[in-house]
């Protein structure tokens, strides 16, 4: 019977072996989400072998888009990328077809470490719109009625009377944009201050409007960092009516406390409440 000697010079060696083998593998890319996106989504990708060197608050190869008849030389960089884990970032994606081309299906991404690349599966780019030059909202319609009920509240004209200034909730039901009133929907709590306001539905001209389909979409997380002198990581500045005070900020009033950035965003009709 034989019996080999293994050494510590051995150990080491193999386990160095070992740990280089490892460290050299390159990134692979298992899934991902959302898979139709537009300029600015963040992507979260889900693979292996990810690393914090990938991470960039500003555009870096290690995540590239493909461009259409492009190739990874030509692929843009992803506008940001956060390291989540060695098996997830995100990456925020970059102005990749031109604007109105509409919903590209063919669209691929690069992860690049120095240990290799990875090549996703396709999803759909649906290009931005493009913007007129004169395009911009030019008037809001809310159901904010000030002391008359039923009213409405338009923001037409500057004013400082305070009687013409909303204190309190109130949800955007119309708006001018490039020239065209819309509506944010048909129920009867939208048409009806809309008829109050001397609007009816038609071609957005004059005093019509087109009748539309607009509302704050559920959201889960929210990135970035807001400013605050308490230590809370949510600054929300509300109108006088929800704190009880026309002068100062009063965080703790029972309308208030424990409101959430998320709670606010999508609070009123159709979530599209301004107050």
């Amino acid at each position: 019977m034989m019996i080999k000697k293994i050494t510590y010079l051995t150990l080491f060696l193999t386990l160095c072996l070992q740990s280089a083998l490892f460290a050299q593998q390159a990134p692979t890319v298992s899934s991902f989400s959302p898979t139709v996106v537009t300029h600015r989504t963040a992507i979260t990708i889900n693979g292996t072998n990810f690393t914090p060197a990938m991470a960039s608050p500003v555009p870096t190869n290690s995540v590239r888009f493909n461009i259409p008849g492009g190739t990874l030389a030509t692929a843009k960089q992803a506008l940001a990328v956060t390291y989540i884990s060695p098996t997830q970032i995100r990456a925020t994606v970059p102005d990749i077809n031109a604007a109105g081309s509409g919903l590209d299906a063919t669209r691929t991404f690069v992860v690049t470490t120095t240990n290799g690349t990875a090549t996703s599966g396709t999803f759909t780019y649906s290009a931005p719109a493009p913007t007129p030059a004169n395009a911009g909202i030019t008037n809001v319609v809310t159901n904010w009625a000030g002391a008359t009920t039923p009213g409405y509240w338009s923001s037409s004209t500057t004013s400082n009377v305070a009687a013409n200034q909303p204190d309190t909730n109130h949800s955007l039901v119309a708006f001018n944009y490039n020239g065209v009133r819309y509506s944010t929907g048909n129920e009867s709590n939208i048409t009806s201050v809309l008829t109050s306001a001397g609007l009816q539905s038609g071609n957005g001209s004059g005093t019509t409007y087109v009748t539309g389909n607009w509302r704050a979409l559920p959201i889960n997380n929210i990135e970035g960092t807001v400013p605050t002198s308490t230590g809370d990581p949510n600054l929300i500045v509300l109108a006088s009516k929800i704190d009880g005070s026309s002068t100062a900020q009063v965080a703790t009033a029972p309308t208030v406390a424990g409101l959430s950035v998320r709670d606010v965003l999508i609070d009123g009709i159709r979530g599209l409440n301004l107050g």
